[in-house]
């Protein structure tokens, strides 16, 4: 106990005033000695002197058992009232910094019981819950401080404690933004992580309603309600950016707690996509690129950097959904508007907006769904002589909308191309025929949905050489596929791999001529596409697999193919993480292997540069007539 909490602290009282502190504090103290006290606290100018009484009216006066006798006993009639008046008087005290936890934790258990039993008390006392709440929350912002945030977080059942009272709050969301306790909850709910504890989540969840569903809507009619205020004129335009964006702080708290534990942390990002918040932040990141919002308030940074941070977490928990519906309300602009004027945002909210085009917007764009309202959206962004756009490429982030611009803009004219397509080629699987033709008159193996055939001799050609011991495997590969991308998207992807192959040929090709063994990477996950070649090792490793039935075939059926087919491999970021997806392409010539054989003949066609990289030293001459198919 601190000294300031002994009883012999009384003695420096008068001592008529020493007499009502010290019966106050008996065992035996009765209801005219609350009353006496009660007249001293009310008419008196300073209570720090009577903090031992405060001290032993909460830590040592005993929380009541929960059943109706004891609740409606005159006894614990008589505690609940002493413990009322020391919570009325709260505001009026100053502790020293030493002793603020101690009294902290002695009056948070009372408070506690007041949400938790406030129902079953006795009218009286029970009418007192918002008053109790408001007090405790009073003390906890005012007198204790946000210096001890990290041991009001460390004690249990703090998190109910906040949660609850933030939910009974809210049976009011105007009443509420403007509320005490929501000050409180502001204070102590801080954009970096706090110490996690294993009971952390479960008083969050309880504390809300139960579910993460609960919490996710707490959290969004907070931030709705205290919406309105972000554009209204105010004394202090900071109060009302804090007063929101705790709405978004609650949702990352819940995520980086439940990562700390390693639970599923996409659970709290599936629970506010499915409530609809997408449109919400739109708005808000709107009204700050329109400067609505001031850009130079030191919580605007927060608001922007924790808006981005959702919706990424949403998109990647929750599917490219919620990616486009923030696409359709105004998010393209908004970045649009961050990138190319001068800001005052600051680096770490740069490098947000940096991060997610790069790893989110770009990457996602090769999904038809995406990449359609994408363009929509950029439209009327674009420079025309029309509407006299101007990108202000010496903007902090001008050379990264530039390169946004121009991959999605790349994309565009392959959608646009892939659309328009009449005839798809195909190339039989079958490794004796390889005969290449209109994918309409192809049909597929109807057990693994992968394998084509030109006819029904050469499926049962390949079916006995071997395609019956991994039909089942292909199956579980596209399956697995399949939930993660539609057909028309699978297509799409491969239709970029061609143009990416396309775009470094035919130096690809000579590559794969002095490297026959290696496999072909192209990187779809991060900003613009990427390709390189990979060593068989490397490759297994990408994979993950390099012992699982389909990727051995897929390598055999590569071998084996005469030179017919290359191996190569789509990287690709779904739902936040990176997928290697296999994508052989199929030749109608032997080229690249005859080369490679005429390089293993004659050595020294093949020389390296000082970085190592090889060259084909003759012409090249690719045959005119030479087609791949993918």
């Amino acid at each position: 106990m601190h000294d300031a909490f002994r009883l012999d602290a009384l003695n420096r009282l008068p001592l008529s005033e020493r007499k009502i502190a010290k019966a106050a504090c008996d065992a035996t103290a009765s209801e005219d000695d609350y009353r006496r006290l009660e007249r001293l606290w009310t008419n008196h100018s300073n209570l720090v002197p009577f903090l031992p009484v405060f001290h032993h009216i909460f830590h040592d006066s005993p929380i009541p058992e929960v059943d109706d006798e004891t609740l409606s006993s005159p006894k614990t009639s008589l505690t609940l009232d002493f413990v009322s008046l020391a919570i009325a008087h709260l505001d009026r005290l100053s502790v020293p910094n030493s002793a603020r936890l101690e009294l902290w934790r002695a009056v948070f258990r009372w408070a506690m019981f007041f949400l938790c039993v406030a129902e079953s008390l006795p009218t009286r006392h029970a009418l007192l819950l918002d008053f109790v709440l408001d007090q405790f929350a009073t003390f906890t912002v005012v007198v204790v401080g946000f210096e001890l945030r990290e041991e009001m977080a460390n004690t249990e059942g703090f998190f109910f404690y906040l949660y609850r009272s933030w939910t009974h709050a809210l049976k009011d969301p105007q009443k509420a933004v403007a509320s005490k306790r929501l000050l409180q909850v502001q204070s102590l709910i801080a954009d970096e992580l706090v110490t996690v504890r294993p009971s952390m989540v479960d008083e969050m969840l309880h504390g809300a309603g139960g579910t993460m569903d609960d919490l996710a809507q707490m959290a969004l009619t907070h931030g709705r309600a205290a919406m309105p205020a972000l554009t209204a004129p105010s004394a202090d335009p900071r109060y009302p950016i804090a007063m929101f964006n705790l709405s978004l702080r609650t949702i990352l708290l819940v995520y980086y707690v439940l990562e700390a534990l390693n639970a599923d942390s996409g659970r709290i990002m599936v629970a506010v996509a499915n409530r609809n918040a997408t449109p919400m932040m739109m708005k808000v990141l709107t009204q700050v690129a329109d400067e609505q919002i001031p850009r130079d308030s030191q919580d605007t940074p927060y608001l922007i950097r924790n808006i981005l941070r959702i919706l990424r977490g949403m998109a990647e928990s929750a599917g490219p959904r919620p990616l486009i519906s923030a696409i359709r309300h105004g998010l393209v602009r908004s970045l649009f508007l961050c990138c190319t004027q001068s800001n005052t945002l600051g680096e770490k909210v740069n490098q947000n907006i940096t991060e997610f085009i790069d790893l989110l917007l770009l990457p996602s764009a090769i999904l038809p769904s995406v990449l359609g309202p994408l363009l929509n959206a950029l439209e009327p962004l674009i420079p025309t002589p029309e509407n006299q756009i101007h990108i202000n490429e010496d903007a902090p982030l001008g050379f990264l909308w530039v390169k946004f611009l121009t991959g999605v803009n790349r994309y565009r004219k392959l959608l646009l191309e892939f659309n328009a397509r009449k005839i798809v080629y195909k190339a039989c699987d079958n490794m004796e025929c390889c005969k290449v033709g209109d994918r309409t008159k192809y049909g597929k193996c109807c057990g693994c949905k992968s394998m084509v055939y030109c006819s029904t001799d050469c499926q049962r050609a390949d079916w006995k050489a071997g395609h019956r011991t991994t039909c089942k495997t292909y199956a579980n590969e596209q399956l697995g596929r399949s939930e993660l991308l539609s057909s028309r998207q699978q297509s799409f992807i491969r239709f970029l791999i061609h143009d990416q192959f396309m775009n470094a040929f035919p130096d690809l090709l000579i590559q794969h001529a002095l490297q026959p063994t290696h496999v072909g990477v192209i990187a779809f996950d991060m900003g613009e596409p990427r390709t390189e070649l990979f060593s068989p090792d490397e490759a297994d490793s990408l994979m993950g697999n390099s012992e699982t039935c389909q990727w051995a075939d897929h390598l055999a059926r590569v071998r084996g193919s005469a030179g017919h087919r290359l191996m190569y491999v789509a990287q690709v970021r779904l739902d936040g993480k990176v997928y290697a997806f296999p994508a052989p392409l199929k030749m109608n010539s032997t080229w690249a292997a005859d080369k490679a054989k005429e390089i293993e003949e004659t050595p020294a066609l093949a020389l390296a540069d000082s970085a190592g990289r090889q060259s084909y030293v003759k012409p090249l001459q690719v045959p005119q007539n030479f087609v791949h198919f993918h």
